[in-house]
Formats: C-alpha cells, sequence, structure tokens
C-alpha cells in the first residue's frame, strides 16, 4: 500500500516567502492544504480538517499573531505538530513559543533545505530549536549564566544533556548507570524545579546551556509527567 504524504500548512505574511516555501515542500514530497497570511484564516480552514504540521510566522500583519493561532490548536488538543519560523529569533520569543504549544522553532533567515530537515525531524518526534539565537547565547553562558541549568543538580543535567543528544529514558538510564526509578523521578524533579510540566518548555529553558550541535535538532526525549 502506499504510504500516505504529510500534509502541511503555511500561516506566513509574507507572500515571496510563502511561495518558496510552498514550492520547495512540493517538490519535498509533501502535500501544501493551504497557505494562509492571516491567523484567523488559517483556523477557519484548518480546525476542520487538520494538517500533519504548520509552519507559522510568529508577527503576522494585520494580527492577531501566531501565537493565537497556536493558543486555538492547544485548546482544542488537535494533533497537528507546529513550528514557528521567525524572524524574531530570540530566546524570549523562541521559549514563548514552545510554552504556548509549538513543536519546533527556527530563525530566519532559513535555508529552504534546513526548513525541510528540520519539518521532517519535527514530525518525527524531535524539537528543533533556532541554532541563531541559540549560538549566541552559548557564547554567553560564561558571562550570563542559564537560570534554569543551574538549578539543576549535575545528575539531573546528566539527564537533560543525555536527552539532548537523542537519548530515550531506556539509553539514559544506562548511560547513568542508575535505575529506571532513579532517572524518573529526577525527571520529576526537573519538572518542579523549573516550575513547569511540559517537555518542551524544559528543553526551551535549558537550551542557553546545552551543547548545540547544529543543525541537528534536539529531540524530545523527556517523558511528560504521569
Amino acid at each position: 500500500m502506499p504510504r500516505r504524504k504529510v500534509t502541511v500548512a503555511i500561516v506566513e505574511d509574507h507572500k515571496p516567502t510563502a511561495e518558496l516555501w510552498r514550492r520547495k515542500l512540493t517538490r519535498s514530497g509533501f502535500i501544501v492544504v493551504g497557505v494562509y497570511a492571516s491567523a484567523k484564516e488559517a483556523w477557519a480552514h484548518l480546525h476542520l480538517v487538520p494538517p500533519d504540521a504548520i509552519l507559522l510566522d510568529w508577527e503576522l500583519i494585520p494580527g492577531p499573531n501566531g501565537d493565537w493561532l497556536l493558543k486555538q490548536f492547544t485548546q482544542a488538543q488537535l494533533p497537528t505538530r507546529i513550528m514557528v519560523v521567525t524572524a524574531h529569533d530570540y530566546d524570549t520569543v523562541q521559549t514563548a513559543a514552545f510554552a504556548g504549544g509549538a513543536h519546533g522553532f527556527l530563525g530566519k533567515p532559513v535555508s529552504l533545505a534546513e526548513l525541510v530537515a528540520r519539518l521532517r525531524a519535527m514530525l518525527r518526534g524531535r524539537i528543533p530549536v533556532s541554532t541563531h539565537n541559540g549560538e549566541f547565547l552559548k557564547r554567553q553562558v560564561c558571562a550570563s549564566p542559564c537560570a534554569a541549568w543551574q538549578k539543576l543538580s549535575p545528575q539531573q543535567q546528566r539527564i537533560v544533556a543525555l536527552a539532548a543528544e537523542g537519548n530515550g529514558t531506556k539509553a539514559i538510564v544506562q548511560a547513568m548507570q542508575r535505575s529506571t526509578g532513579t532517572v524518573e523521578t529526577q525527571i520529576q524533579r526537573i519538572f518542579k524545579k523549573l516550575g513547569t510540566r511540559d517537555r518542551k518548555h524544559v528543553i526551551a529553558l535549558c537550551a542557553p546551556a546545552l551543547p548545540l550541535h547544529a543543525p541537528a535538532p534536539l529531540p524530545s526525549t523527556l517523558k511528560q509527567a504521569a
């Protein structure tokens, strides 16, 4: 049986950019189900038959912005995976995007090849993060340490770092030579210390202090709290 093609929608108010993305995605084997310049227009169509993924600009003119559309999909608990692609490539925006329900975040400008690679990674369950502000933040870690990272014990930092390298819980247990119960308990403590029970938010908060392996995406391997 032929494999079903992945459906993608584009929400981007800059028409030339949207058209470039549409052509590249189509050539790469995706089905582009719609191109929208407005968050409200996109929601009116996409909530009826949610696509597999959305490429979403953060600031849309006229508004509302991308955070509004994220909120609609999150509240409706729709299965669509959403990647924010924006020129507002700041750590605060990236954190807000993940906290709002995004599954990935890329800073503009981004090459078409990287856009497709990060989209595919997101659809495999990974969480792409921006390497633009990430590299800048990495250079600033010594002068301005990551507050979230400093809250964690060495063991908890090791868990997050292993997760960032693409390891699942089983692999983390093996690497640390600890019991599954110990690792899972530490994950719960990470959630508590950082004031969130959202694995994507944990990754966003700790991203400045994590080793960066651009352009490889940061995977989502921390378990959700039960």
